[in-house]
């Protein structure tokens, strides 16, 4: 009796347990991309978001015109402003992902917009190129920074089969401020001046507040699962996100990391953002740095980003310099633009031929821009220039998109997302170095000619620094070998 006892006890006590395991279901949440509908509204928010955070970094060229004559300084001094911004805006990108895991992509992205905005507001009211520094180089920059990865990365969450189209219309606001904001920065300048243009570009930030208003997150499959453990999901989640081509920026930086698992028993909230602030970090893995194809193109970040920026952001001035006032210069700019927007267009058509991999894409690309910039010292004409940057900017269009997809190579899917963190931090030091020094450059020889042929070295050494991926891969693999035999 004593036996039946027990046993009754023992089935009401198993009932009462698989009672609370249904009522205490586990289940694992993961992104369910609808391929159109509220994506493309997705698209056209970061589109936006690009063309004023990105874009207008590297169209700060009226600006620096003005700002030259307005407090007689340098073009040194000068152009290290936008160099300060350039600088944040890609420094600031691995950091905004751990802001997005957060908190989410739509408030990080709104305060960046909010601080570009209030940048560019005390911009207006400075009295001294230092003060610039502050509100523009360093304000507008964190601002800048805050935007461009999340807005860059987000699109991946809705698209899956038609990302590379997608990601394509994001990226192709970069070009479309060459296009647009150029010339209507030189236009609010002659207008309202160089203060009420600031002010007018305060308020054009807003805009990507606006927009940050559409970045809600996708609709989400839900998985019923027996067992869940936070990693086993998180390595889970990063396998599918893995799927997704690697032409976005930080593509598997995104907000896949909430979609964690969940269940009945929650864990503490503390908990949750360690563990999601320590996988961040983990974007600065300094392990990559033993990979020599990886240091090579770290390097080459540096050497191509100080020669790209500032063939931009000085080619108005240099046109003034060669007495071309009619057309305006800052057409010059928009045609680069429009043959670069061709350019990012005709790049997939390209590597998808066979005819070239990615790497010689990337070395050649730079390395016609180089010899473009060494070249344009012969021309001092409208019209030769326009040739001649015409052929810049698609060289531009089809090396530029290239950059991701060769550091995915150099580095393996596992590594990317540190890898292309690292090496925005590359390119942001090539942005802060190159503008100052070829302005300094020029206030030396009051020529732009020499500053030309030192940009355009850069952007041809960058490119010449690639042919040696062939040998480097020989050499790796040779040593691998004889590790293998000892």
């Amino acid at each position: 009796m004593s036996a039946g006892h027990h046993n009754r006890d023992d089935e009401q006590s198993k009932i009462r347990t698989d009672e609370t395991v249904s009522k205490n279901p586990t289940y694992r949440y993961e992104d369910d991309p609808p391929d159109g509908g509220w994506g493309w509204l997705i698209v056209l928010s970061s589109h936006i978001c690009i063309l004023l955070s990105y874009g207008s970094s590297v169209c700060f060229s009226p600006f620096i015109v003005r700002l030259k004559d307005y407090f007689e300084d340098g073009a040194g001094p000068v152009g290290g402003i936008s160099g300060t911004a350039i600088f944040l805006s890609q420094v600031l990108g691995p950091i905004s992902t751990i802001l997005v895991k957060r908190f989410s992509c739509r408030s990080v992205v709104l305060v960046g917009g909010a601080i570009s905005s209030t940048g560019f507001l005390l911009s207006s009211f400075s009295t001294q190129v230092s003060h610039l520094y502050v509100t523009y180089g360093l304000i507008t920059g964190c601002g800048y920074g805050l935007i461009i990865t999340p807005a860059m990365s987000f699109p991946a969450r809705y698209f899956k089969k038609r990302y590379a189209f997608a990601n394509g219309l994001v990226f192709a606001g970069n070009a479309v401020a060459w296009i647009a904001i150029t010339p209507l920065s030189q236009f609010l300048i002659e207008l309202y001046g160089w203060r009420g243009a600031m002010l007018i570009f305060s308020a054009l930030q807003l805009h990507v507040c606006v927009f940050s208003l559409f970045l809600l997150a996708p609709p989400q499959k839900r998985f019923l699962i027996e067992e869940c453990q936070t990693s086993k999901c998180l390595k889970e989640n990063a396998s599918a996100t893995d799927e997704i081509s690697a032409n976005s920026c930080i593509l598997e930086l995104d907000e896949s990391l909430e979609n964690t698992c969940t269940s009945g028993n929650h864990k503490e909230d503390s908990s949750k953002t360690k563990k999601l602030f320590k996988s961040c970090i983990n974007v600065f893995d300094l392990s990559l740095f033993s990979n020599p194809l990886f240091v090579l193109l770290c390097i080459d970040y540096v050497m191509f980003a100080s020669g790209f920026f500032p063939t931009l952001l000085f080619l108005v001035d240099r046109a003034l310099t060669l007495d071309i006032h009619t057309p305006s210069p800052t057409t010059l700019v928009m045609i680069a633009g429009v043959t670069s927007l061709i350019g990012r267009v005709c790049h997939g058509v390209i590597i998808d031929s066979k005819i070239i991999t990615s790497v010689q894409g990337l070395a050649g690309g730079l390395m016609v821009c180089g010899l473009v910039n060494i070249f344009s010292v012969f021309t001092s004409s409208y019209i030769s220039l326009a040739l001649i940057y015409t052929v810049f900017g698609f060289a531009n269009g089809v090396y530029n998109p290239l950059t991701t997809v060769v550091v995915k190579d150099f580095v393996g899917r596992k590594k990317f997302p540190q890898g292309q963190g690292l090496c925005q931090v590359f390119r942001g030091i090539g942005g802060l170095i190159g503008p100052p020094i070829t302005g300094l450059i020029f206030d030396a020889s009051q020529s732009y000619n020499v500053c030309y042929i030192y940009s355009g070295s850069m952007l041809f050494l960058g490119g010449f620094m690639l042919v040696s991926v062939p040998c480097i891969r020989k050499w790796g693999r040779s040593r691998v070998e004889i590790y293998e035999k000892d």
